[in-house]
């Protein structure tokens, strides 16, 4: 049986974008756990926070490993360092469902350099192909009405 959590749609970049709210569960990782506004982007690698989202959730930066490799890496023109996290709880809301899941690893994204723009301003983390793929979603869109969900069997996925 499928479920669908219903996603938000956004326009940013001058597109309506699929967005969902990402919170982290882990022990000793932050100080403060938001919700993180997420960009659902197929074509990223990794589910990724960025610097804003680093900046909000107060990161213990201790706590992260240097992956074996990508640990330099580009998103929206600009160059960041990358780090990880290893065996981590998820959990991703839609409007008005979630869906807890485990990942292998999260990345965070700390910038090369000093940088400025709308990027790391406002986009706090990225939901990539990583999570989608291994999380066994699909994600649906609607462009006529301009609606995107994940579509998931239930039994795969603990929903909340």
């Amino acid at each position: 049986m499928k479920a669908e959590i219903p996603l938000y749609t956004k326009t940013r970049f001058g597109q309506p974008m699929p967005f969902a709210f990402l919170n982290l569960r882990k022990k000793g990782l932050y100080r403060r756990n938001p919700p993180l506004l997420s960009l659902v982007d197929t074509g990223s690698p990794w589910t990724s926070i960025m610097p804003s989202g680093i900046e909000t959730m107060q990161l213990n930066k201790n706590k992260l490993k240097q992956p074996k490799e990508f640990t330099v890496v580009s998103v929206g023109g600009y160059k960041f360092n990358r780090l990880i996290i290893e065996d981590i709880d998820i959990v991703v809301r839609g409007v008005g469902v979630a869906a807890l899941n485990n990942m292998p690893n999260i990345s965070f994204l700390l910038p090369t350099k000093k940088v400025e723009g709308a990027l790391l301003k406002d986009l706090p983390a990225i939901i990539g192909v990583d999570f989608i793929i291994g999380q066994g979603f699909n994600l649906r869109s609607d462009s006529k009405r301009g609606k995107w969900c994940f579509e998931v069997e239930k039994e795969e996925v603990k929903l909340i």
